[in-house]
């Protein structure tokens, strides 16, 4: 049997005057997914994670539209790939918005490959919280990891709070090392 060949990132011709409406939808899915997952981290916290990594790519996805608005372009690219849209998030949302446990070290000054410097939500984070899994290695089964409450609480306020901005102020795209890293009030206003 033959191998199909990989599935190709074609651009999406979306009409300018509906780009808006795009980035204004995917924010408002990031900020549902966002809600639920903040209730969910008391009772749930492993759910909560993935669905708070879904919250963090869409953000992702607003952003591209974002940009192709920018750009003035109709032609879209990445809206139907993770990894497209988890790599632009995290052009935008602050490492430390990202986290769900605190390290030893400074995630900033430590390679993180070398140093405890926490963990931060990715697609493996996010596989870790879904599944129980058979580790060959120590011959056990391993549970869905739980986020380190604090901080995963900070990460979720500072999310919301970016989205809370967007919302409020219009679209803020700054290098995530420059953003203000205290979340702030998330009252919405509404």
């Amino acid at each position: 049997m033959a191998e199909r060949a990989p599935a190709r990132r074609k651009p999406v011709r979306i009409p300018a005057e509906k780009l808006a409406e795009g980035r204004r939808l995917a924010l408002e899915h990031a900020r549902n997914l966002l809600d639920a997952a903040t209730h969910l981290s008391v009772v749930q916290p492993t759910a909560a994670v993935v669905l708070f990594y879904h919250s963090v790519e869409e953000i992702g996805r607003a952003t591209i539209i974002e940009r192709a608005m920018r750009a003035d372009s109709s032609s879209v690219a990445g809206l139907d790939w993770h990894s497209d849209k988890w790599a632009v998030a995290q052009e935008v949302v602050p490492f430390d918005f990202l986290r769900l446990r605190h390290g030893t070290y400074d995630p900033h000054i430590f390679d993180p490959k070398i140093f405890d410097v926490g963990e931060q939500v990715d697609p493996d984070a996010r596989e870790r919280r879904l599944y129980v899994d058979w580790d060959p290695a120590a011959a056990v089964w391993r549970q869905p990891q739980r986020p380190e409450p604090a901080a995963f609480a900070r990460s979720l306020a500072g999310v919301a709070a970016l989205i809370y901005r967007w919302f409020s102020q219009g679209w803020i795209e700054r290098d995530p090392s420059q953003v203000d890293q205290t979340p702030p009030s998330l009252d919405r206003g509404e």
